[in-house]
């Protein structure tokens, strides 16, 4: 009996001690699970005070969503005229004095298209880079007109509500015009050259359309911008820096 006994007891320290390392591995598994999860939280947390962190001129950077390019400004408005502080530069508007004023600046609109301009040009030089094969772009002048019914922002008076609103639209209601894309080499008469091609004048024209941020938030907002041609420059046309 007392080997029997003895056997008895050595099978239950063997179950006794299987039973204990189940425990010790739920328990360890459990806590790897939190720290993981601590982890995770704690990588969250750095990760948006790494969002807010700032670069060495005390703007903040977003470093997780490269995609997002940031754009800040700060100006002062004086009636008809206003004064901004774009990075290191200055730039002003004003109104005319037959709209009440001083015509010291161009105006805003005037600079919204100005600013299609040079938006469609760095995009159409970016898209000209990247074309195969690459089209041999040297720049563009454009010439745009721009139309808008007065009514959306002289109608509706006097405002006696907040939601005394004109019923036209404020924004701008049609541009059209011309831009003219000059090459780095035209051909001539004495120059083996393959001319560039109506096809890819086409793609630039769309590829820059597509892409202009300028241009986007124009068509966005509900602008028609199909009446601007697009054309490559003649033999004898020349492009001023």
């Amino acid at each position: 009996m007392t080997t029997g006994f003895v056997a008895a007891l050595k099978l239950d320290v063997v179950v006794f001690g299987r039973r204990i390392e189940k425990i010790r591995a739920l328990r360890c598994g459990f806590c790897w699970t939190r720290r993981l999860a601590r982890a995770s939280m704690d990588g969250g947390v750095k990760s948006r005070t790494r969002a807010s962190s700032t670069d060495g001129a005390g703007d903040a950077v977003v470093a997780e969503d490269r995609t997002q390019k940031r754009y800040e400004v700060a100006g002062n408005g004086f009636g008809a005229r206003s004064k901004t502080s774009v990075r290191d530069f200055t730039v002003q508007t004003d109104l005319p004095r037959s709209s009440g004023g001083t015509n010291t600046a161009a105006e805003p609109v005037e600079l919204l298209l100005s600013a299609l301009i040079g938006c469609e040009s760095a995009t159409a030089a970016f898209v000209a880079r990247n074309m195969r094969p690459r089209m041999m772009f040297h720049g563009l002048r454009a010439h745009y007109t721009a139309h808008r019914d007065q009514r959306g922002a002289l109608g509706a008076l006097p405002i006696t509500d907040a939601h005394s609103f004109p019923p036209e639209r404020t924004g701008l209601a049609r541009v059209s015009g011309e831009v003219i894309v000059f090459l780095a080499v035209h051909p001539t008469a004495s120059q083996e050259i393959r001319p560039e091609t109506e096809q890819r004048l086409r793609t630039l024209e769309q590829q820059t359309h597509a892409r202009c941020p300028v241009a986007s938030m124009l068509r966005a907002s509900g602008c028609d911008m199909s009446g601007i041609r697009w054309r490559f420059a003649e033999a004898h046309e020349r492009i001023d820096d």
